[in-house]
């Protein structure tokens, strides 16, 4: 015997599917109804095409089992109208017929049925072709409930995209007004991969066009004053450790030739488990302007102090001479003195 529609109704995790029969002969409609109320389906019943439209307006049913001959509306012209409403279009309609030719099933087909079901039939097969159509109805109303929420979350996705990207445009912009906005060059260093990034204002500062020459770690060290280069590589060193900021000033060479000082200062601002700096960024700052105004404003320094000291050198030997001359005189008014 077949299991009953419980045990179906069960694995949908609802109540037991409602199925309309559709039949205008009582006893094909009793006997059809009889059937799925045993196996434990809900069933309605309607004897005409218009009763069964009205039925379905009222309520939709899970299936619809249809008759195709029956006076005033046929089966056929049923299943279009159904298929026409998009609130009940989705529900499976198998076709119950004593007509047995193939032009009858494309009939069917093309009307919208999802089976075909000729008469007299067997009570197993419409049972198994009901519960098969049954699942998979079940199975499309899920897919779709699940293609819903995927575009829900799809849509909700791509606000959020749209929002960060714009977020994100406007950091940028921000970030490159401020960069236009100071004489600063920026880098961007990848240690482990000596990849790197220089701003043109990077490349300008060293009179550089954007881009000349490839932003590694190596083609900057190479442009360090040789006197310079230990220094910078200890404090790379030091903050890689975690020692200190780093922050040091250095010579780097221009393009042509001449050495221009950099004031350099960076942060390592995302490393790996054990500690390695994975990305370290920074600014160039020219402090030529600044560093030939120190060493002027030390060789004034240094040409004062030497005045200074010729001055009260000077001082002092003419106050020797003074003194030297006022004891000449004392001694002069003592010899007279004496004589006298």
């Amino acid at each position: 015997m077949t299991d009953p529609a419980p045990g179906f109704a069960g694995a949908l995790d609802e109540a037991a599917p409602e199925i309309l029969v559709v039949d205008d002969m009582p006893a094909n409609l009793k006997l059809l109804v009889n059937l799925l109320v045993e196996q434990g389906y809900r069933v309605r019943p309607a004897s005409s095409g218009a009763l069964a439209l009205r039925s379905v307006a009222a309520h939709a049913p899970d299936l619809i089992l249809l008759d195709v001959r029956m006076p005033e509306m046929d089966g056929y012209t049923v299943c279009r109208h159904l298929k026409a409403d998009p609130a009940v279009r989705s529900v499976p309609v198998i076709f119950i017929s004593a007509l047995n030719e193939s032009t009858d099933k494309i009939q069917g087909f093309a009307a919208g049925g999802v089976d075909y079901i000729t008469k007299p039939f067997e009570p197993a097969e419409v049972l198994v072709r009901i519960r098969t159509h049954l699942e998979l109805w079940h199975l499309q109303q899920r897919q779709a409930q699940i293609q819903v929420e995927l575009e829900r979350r799809v849509r909700e996705r791509t606000a959020e995209l749209a929002e960060a990207n714009r977020a994100l445009q406007s950091s940028e912009e921000r970030l490159r007004l401020v960069i236009d906005a100071t004489s600063d060059g920026i880098w961007d260093w990848d240690p482990r991969t000596d990849i790197s990034f220089f701003s043109d204002r990077w490349y300008a500062m060293l009179d550089y066009a954007p881009g000349e020459f490839d932003p590694t770690h190596v083609n900057w060290t190479d442009r360090i004053h040789p006197e310079d280069r230990p220094a910078v590589e200890a404090a790379i060193q030091a903050h890689f450790d975690r020692q200190t900021p780093y922050s040091i000033e250095f010579r780097m060479r221009a393009k042509a030739g001449d050495w221009k000082w950099i004031h350099s200062r960076g942060k390592a601002i995302e490393r790996d488990e054990t500690g390695f700096p994975l990305r370290v960024v920074g600014t160039h700052a020219d402090i030529t302007d600044r560093k030939r105004a120190e060493a002027e404003l030390l060789a004034y320094r240094d040409q004062l102090e030497e005045l200074v000291e010729r001055r009260t050198a000077e001082l002092a030997q003419a106050k020797e001479a003074a003194e030297s001359a006022n004891r000449a005189k004392s001694m002069f008014l003592a010899n007279m003195s004496h004589e006298l």
